[in-house]
């Protein structure tokens, strides 16, 4: 290796000098990835780390003849070999890997190509955009463009084998196909330069929501509806039920809120809490309209007890003054007058008072719009372009 150092002296090599300078030819380096594994996927945060392996072939006539055969560079002449100025353009943080050494390899070839393969972990912004959440997909780009030569001197096109990634298992998402490679330009004050860009598409799973969030949810405006069932004077009990679940779903709202960014727009999950919150809320009103009810004709009701029962006195006040006849009905004022079957009317009434019949109402009413509400909230947001079958053969 030494004396290919030497060779590279005698030839004025510069490394700071791109191939193809001197010349009207455009340096081509050819650039492909390797997916080992995507460790971290933020919805919080907007980002996604990756593990890649960076190849770069690309051709250096100044190297031609410095070897008879393919060698591996150690890390002298690696150093002073030409390298691409790859960056990527998203990227909020990247490292190499240095153990139990640095992960990089260097191939020279005998007519001037080299070909270099890179380890790195690059954490990448990933703007999502979360309207359908959580039956959402998201589509996160990863872009690589030159730092300081324009597309001039310097081009990135993706090889043959462009993209590969390994097989995984993500614990939230699916990869539903292979990433998606094109080329791309950016333009700067200072001129036009040459990109690449890599699109990694990701299906949310909708399992861990389905049994954190949506059951629980379900569950909790159905035990809503018990208090249909109980009688309008057991204050305590439906008060009780109605607070209770009203502060289940709003809890469970804000922990479900506080894992996801703060964003202007109505999400799936918030139509489905609005809607489960206005039937917890609506069930509690039914309660307090009904009890309402029930006292107003509770007092109606021993208002006419009292006038039967005065009515009663009466007559039998009558008959023992020999036999005078005194109608009792004419001094009690006509809303409130009492038939001879009032008794049988009463017993009527009680049983079928008006606040009974809003609670026998309501538990038909309750259930048939939510279910109308699901068949609605459902076919919409689980429509066939959000279930993707995961690629099992995701390796290029």
């Amino acid at each position: 290796m030494a004396s290919m150092i030497g060779m590279l002296e005698q030839r004025g090599y510069d490394k700071y000098v791109y191939p193809s300078q001197g010349t009207n030819n455009v340096t081509i380096v050819h650039t492909g990835i390797y997916i080992n594994s995507i460790s971290s996927i933020n919805e919080l945060a907007m980002e996604m780390d990756l593990d890649i392996f960076l190849r770069h072939r690309w051709h250096d006539p100044r190297l031609k003849g410095l070897a008879d055969h393919e060698i591996e560079a150690h890390s002298l002449l690696r150093e002073r070999l030409w390298q691409p100025d790859l960056f990527f353009l998203n990227s909020k943080n990247a490292y190499f890997h240095d153990v139990t050494k640095i992960n990089r390899a260097v191939s020279i070839f005998p007519d001037g190509k080299v070909r270099s393969s890179i380890r790195v972990t690059v954490k990448l912004h990933c703007p999502m955009f979360l309207r359908d959440f959580p039956m959402d997909e998201q589509t996160c780009p990863l872009t690589m463009e030159s730092y300081s030569m324009p597309a001039n001197k310097l081009q990135y096109k993706w090889h043959a084998k462009t993209v590969e990634i390994r097989k995984m298992q993500l614990p939230r998402f699916n990869l539903y196909h292979p990433p998606t490679p094109h080329t791309c330009s950016k333009s700067y004050r200072t001129g036009n330069f040459s990109c690449l860009q890599m699109d990694i598409s990701l299906n949310r799973q909708l399992g861990y929501y389905l049994i954190q969030v949506y059951v629980p949810s379900f569950l909790v405006v159905t035990v809503s509806w018990v208090s249909f069932w109980l009688s309008p004077e057991a204050t305590p009990a439906r008060t009780s039920v109605g607070v209770v679940t009203v502060l289940t779903v709003t809890t469970q709202n804000a922990n479900i809120g506080s894992s996801i960014p703060k964003v202007s727009y109505v999400k799936a999950i918030d139509i489905w809490y609005s809607t489960c919150l206005f039937f917890v809320f609506a069930a509690l009103l039914e309660f307090a309209m009904a009890n309402t009810v029930w006292r107003k004709e509770l007092q109606q009701l021993r208002r006419q007890e009292r006038l039967l029962t005065m009515q009663k006195q009466q007559q039998e006040n009558n008959r023992d003054n020999d036999g005078a006849n005194i109608d009792f009905n004419k001094f009690v004022p006509l809303p409130y007058r009492v038939q001879a079957d009032t008794e049988q009317a009463i017993d009527k009434k009680k049983k079928l008072v008006t606040a009974r019949k809003i609670d026998i109402g309501s538990r038909i009413v309750f259930p048939v719009c939510f279910l109308i509400f699901n068949l609605v909230y459902w076919p919409y947001y689980l429509r066939p372009e959000h279930f993707h079958e995961p690629d099992t053969n995701l390796e290029l």
